[in-house]
């Protein structure tokens, strides 16, 4: 650098005056960092420093206030007209585009004589550390800050690009190579993953999209389309979820509620609850359909039977079978028979298994003939569906991310529009509720051999 006056080999007395120059010419280098405005390109950067860098010696520190975004991975610094020599990053890392972020980036560059390169110490990309915890009261960063060992700041936490939020208490945002706002803890200390975080009351919550989980003391909630603002509220204008894990009783109870306006308050409904002993009941007592006639369990395998409420307090009275019932279930008997599953049969073929019973449409058609409409009856059932469709939103495109190395981290996603799926085929299906039938029947084969008792005690009579 160039100073005021330099003793060289001088043997002579020097002025107080001079010294008192030089001395406070030093005090200034020591106290303000050598900072300028970048010229030249954005690969080939050039700064005028006063006072003049006149060498580049080992350790020299200067401040570069970019004007462009470096697109090359050699880009190259010259202070003063001085040799132009490679920038890289770090412990010798490769520069990459974009490490130098465009203008208003502060370089923090120091020259490495053994290596004859400048370092950037603050690069806009991904800086690893690693080693153990980072412990600090204050951690500034241009780039992503990956830490292999977890990070502890009790100060300020800042950043420009990929980690951002500046000071304690206001929230903090990093986005990496993905769009801004990738992850955002908010002020209230809730994580919002490619989303800004809801209200969340007293709880803290992680929440993706419209999912979010939350927990207190004992139980953790797992919710969809839900915040927390003096009460649960939909997020948006559908219907809601919530599954709780609640550690103190040992149960996951499921909640749901309809389709409700974006802000207005939910009334969630229990539904489903599994308790500490392995106990899995209904939300409501006899409100509820295990299965459906278009969505059906393919066996149920238990111990014992299962129970169905027969209690006289919840019936009307019994009445006694008519004639053309009687009939009916007496010809009903003569049908049951023995068939076989078309699936199973073109699966297994001949192995396929046998099965007992008659079909519901003759059955409908031996009541038609007696004079009975089928549709009274509780053990025939009938049931007809539409096409059921699933409505997906649409998916915006996202370009293929790289670490440092060229390795893809984030594989491309194409942009696709907004589309409807057909989840089920519309049909129909015919049902008997076996136990009834067998009660039907069974009344009938009673009314049959009182028939014949009743002949036989005539006969034995004469």
């Amino acid at each position: 650098m160039t100073y005021p006056n330099t003793f060289g080999a001088q043997n002579g007395p020097i002025a107080l005056s001079q010294l008192d120059t030089n001395f406070n010419w030093a005090v200034d280098i020591q106290n303000q960092a050598l900072a300028a405005v970048a010229t030249g390109s954005s690969d080939a950067i050039t700064a005028t420093f006063t006072p003049a860098v006149a060498s580049l010696v080992a350790g020299l520190k200067l401040y570069v206030r970019a004007g462009l975004a470096n697109v090359t991975t050699t880009p190259q610094f010259s202070p003063n007209g001085l040799t132009a020599r490679n920038i890289v990053k770090l412990n010798n890392q490769t520069i990459v585009a974009g490490d130098i972020t465009g203008a208003g980036h502060w370089l923090q560059l120091v020259y490495d004589a053994t290596l004859t390169v400048w370092v950037l110490q603050n690069p806009g990309i991904a800086t690893t550390l690693s080693g153990g915890a980072v412990n600090a009261t204050t951690l500034n960063a241009s780039g992503a800050v990956t830490l292999s060992n977890g990070l502890a700041v009790t100060g300020a936490l800042s950043a420009t690009g990929t980690l951002s939020g500046g000071t304690s208490g206001t929230g903090y945002s990093l986005s990496g190579s993905a769009p801004a706002g990738s992850l955002t803890l908010d002020a209230s200390g809730n994580i919002g993953i490619g989303v800004t975080p809801s209200s969340w009351g007293s709880y803290k919550a992680l929440e993706m999209q419209s999912f979010a989980i939350t927990s207190d003391v004992n139980t953790s909630y797992h919710t969809n389309n839900v915040f927390y603002l003096s009460g649960y509220r939909y997020l948006a204008s559908k219907s809601a979820l919530k599954v709780e894990y609640d550690a103190s009783l040992g149960q996951i109870r499921w909640y749901t509620a309809p389709s409700g306006t974006a802000g207005n308050t939910i009334t969630f409904t229990q539904v489903m609850t599994l308790d500490g002993s392995g106990n899995l009941t209904p939300g409501g007592n006899g409100t509820q359909a295990f299965g459906s006639t278009s969505l059906r369990w393919s066996q149920v395998w238990c111990t014992a039977g299962a129970f169905n409420t027969s209690d006289a307090r919840l019936k009307t009275a019994v009445t006694p079978f008519n004639p053309s019932e009687i009939t009916a279930a007496t010809a009903l008997a003569r049908e049951i028979g023995t068939w076989q599953w078309l699936s199973a049969v073109e699966e297994k073929g001949d192995k396929a298994r046998l099965h007992t019973s008659l079909t519901v449409q003759r059955a409908i058609e031996i009541m038609t003939a007696n004079g009975l409409d089928w549709t009274r009856y509780g053990f025939v059932g009938y049931d007809k569906w539409d096409d059921k469709f699933t409505e997906h939103s649409a998916i915006e495109a996202v370009a293929e991310v790289l670490d440092a190395d060229g390795k893809v981290t984030t594989p491309a996603v194409e942009a696709k529009e907004a589309w409807s799926e057909k989840t089920q085929k519309a049909g129909d299906c015919y049902s008997f509720r076996y136990d009834e039938l067998a009660m039907f029947v069974a009344r009938g084969q009673s009314a049959r051999q009182d028939a014949l008792e009743a002949r036989i005690t005539a006969l034995e009579a004469k």
